[in-house]
């Protein structure tokens, strides 16, 4: 995607398993539980982080919930309040403010979004990092709506980032593109912060995001970036480049983000057609660990 769009989310104010040994038991061997193994994936292994949102709120151990703050460059706060964990799915939802309010960098915010991490709780330099979620891109009415499953690294010290899944919202005649990304979604690999170097991937047309459950992942490994759909490839970004190297040097570790903003100043910013209440669903995330 073009990095504008990138850079509207990536500048944030106030950012707030082992294994089990194995025994026996007389003749019969001791296996662990399930949640403690971890999800099994040929070629992976186990799963080192995973969540299938079962209960009725987030677990802390894993997740940080962004409250009472807000992003330079989309047109909504973030709210915990729009954080819930429900019927085995996270739910992220955007909602329009009954009031707007006016943020202390001038801009007038007339919706509230909301994000959840993994800062500082997990992060992973080479893995597999698979979600099934529902985006909000229905037709006609998702305009400014902009959801997305993404990693940085940790201290932010490099430019380097990877979009598992983002999604726009419905089409705007607002939209610096003839582009439609009704029901679709990018995966991309961000080089640096600025309006050049990603590379990108999309879902492919006439796919259901929003009312179907869809597959998205993406394995980084010492050979480069893959991003899959729907068990199907869309993304293939090589480490081998000099702009590579430098988005991300080894030993650098990268945490998970969950965002649901709205307004875009690419894609466009919500219309009287944008439906409030709208959210990203989630029914889980996991992350194997490289092997090689």
């Amino acid at each position: 995607m073009p990095m504008d769009q990138a850079i509207t989310r990536r500048r944030a104010l106030g950012y707030g398993g082992a294994g089990v040994a194995a025994a026996l038991l007389g003749s019969a061997a001791w296996a662990p539980p399930a949640e403690a193994a971890g999800t099994y994936r040929s070629g992976w292994g186990n799963a080192v982080f995973e969540d299938d949102f079962s209960g009725s709120s987030l677990s802390s151990s894993r997740w940080n919930v962004r409250d009472r703050t807000y992003l330079s460059h989309d047109w909504s706060t973030i709210s915990a309040a729009n954080v819930a964990v429900a019927a085995g799915a996270l739910k992220l939802t955007a909602r329009k403010l009954a009031s707007p309010v006016t943020t202390s960098d001038g801009r007038r915010r007339e919706w509230s979004g909301a994000e959840v991490n993994t800062l500082g709780k997990f992060s992973l330099e080479h893995g597999r990092w698979e979600v099934r979620a529902k985006m909000p891109a229905a037709p006609n009415r998702s305009v400014g709506l902009w959801a997305a499953v993404w990693l940085r690294p940790d201290d932010g010290s490099v430019p380097g980032e990877v979009d598992i899944v983002e999604s726009y919202g419905s089409k705007s005649s607002q939209a610096k593109t003839k582009f439609d990304p009704t029901s679709r979604a990018e995966t991309t690999v961000h080089f640096n912060q600025r309006r050049t170097g990603s590379l990108h991937g999309w879902s492919p047309s006439g796919t259901d995001i929003y009312s179907r459950w869809n597959t998205w992942a993406v394995e980084k490994t010492p050979a480069g970036v893959r991003g899959f759909f729907n068990g199907e490839k869309i993304l293939d970004v090589p480490s081998g480049t000099a702009a590579y190297r430098a988005a991300f040097p080894a030993g650098k570790k990268l945490n998970l983000r969950i965002s649901f903003q709205v307004g875009n100043s690419y894609w466009g910013r919500p219309t009287a057609a944008t439906a409030s209440g709208q959210s990203m669903e989630l029914d889980y995330v996991r992350v194997w660990k490289h092997q090689g």
